[in-house]
Formats: C-alpha cells, structure tokens, sequence
C-alpha cells in the first residue's frame, strides 16, 4: 500500500523515456505534470502504444495494442523527477491490480528520483494494466519525545545560566 501523501506527485514535472535495449539507448523524454487524470501516451516508432496515468502516488500503464517486449538488459520506462520538490522514492512495489502476467516486484529499481520498471521478455495485450504504488520519504515531522528532549534541554540551559548569575552576584 502506498503512503498518502496530498503533495507528494500530483501538479509536479515528472519524465518518463523508454530504454532498449539498454539504459544507454532512449527515446526522447515525455515531460510532463502528473494531475491523476492525463494519458501520457508513449507511442511512435518501435514504441509499444500505452498510456500512462500518475496520480499522487500511483504510475499505472494501460496497454492500447498486444505486444511482446524482447529481451535485453533493459526495455522498459525511466521515470524522473523534474520538480525539485518532489520527495525522494524510498519504495516501488506492484499493484494488486497489474495484469501483466510474469511482472514482479523484482522487475522493478529506483533511486531518490527515479523509477526504472522493467518489462523485457514479458508481453501485454490489449487492456494489459501495469499499476505501481509508490511510498516516499515521510514530512518532517519532529516526534512527541523529540519535542519533549528539546524542551528539557532548553530548561537545563537556563537553569545553568540563572545559576551562574546568583553564583556572580553572591561573589560581589
């Protein structure tokens, strides 16, 4: 399951490319902004046709035609963050609702801000649904207890330095 997060992708640039048959061989990236509702449709050349929808922190494909995807070291879609308040990606699993037979978790890499999914030697048909859920760094939101150590710190500090007065003036 995906962490819920209103401002993790929706209304930021993302890119996406295909890679084949390596990382080193790409077509031209897809800028784009992820809205939850826009097909960015990959399509052209030796491209397979799908569509693909971000929403805040789910990427799902939907193939538009059958297709086999050759094997190689790579063929698939590199995502990246454009924005450069997009939260880093700690974690990339696949959706319960992928259809694509044979696609793993283990299909699947990422750094801080970019996703590479990997579908060599799979193959889709019309409708074929590839549905990943993402989970990001969390906000920085300081625990209870860390409030509590600041906040007892910040005591001792003053106490020091009222002690240090009282020492001064009993010295006088």
């Amino acid at each position: 399951a995906s962490d819920a997060r209103a401002d993790f992708l929706l209304g930021k640039q993302l890119s996406v490319q295909v890679d084949f048959p390596d990382h080193n061989t790409s077509t031209t990236p897809v800028i784009f902004t992820a809205n939850g509702t826009n097909n960015v449709n990959l399509s052209g050349g030796n491209i397979v046709n799908v569509d693909m929808i971000v929403s805040d922190t789910t990427i799902e494909f939907i193939y538009k035609q059958a297709a086999f995807f050759n094997p190689a070291s790579f063929n698939g879609y590199v995502i990246k963050a454009i924005s450069p308040d997009i939260p880093a990606f700690t974690a990339l699993t696949v959706d319960p609702a992928t259809t694509m037979a044979g696609f793993t978790n283990s299909r699947l890499s990422f750094t801080a801000n970019t996703l590479d999914i990997n579908v060599q030697g799979l193959s889709s048909s019309m409708g074929t649904i590839l549905k990943l859920d993402l989970v990001v760094a969390p906000n920085a939101v300081p625990e209870p207890s860390s409030i509590v150590m600041a906040g007892v710190g910040g005591l001792g500090v003053l106490a020091a330095v009222r002690r240090r007065r009282r020492r001064r003036r009993a010295c006088v």
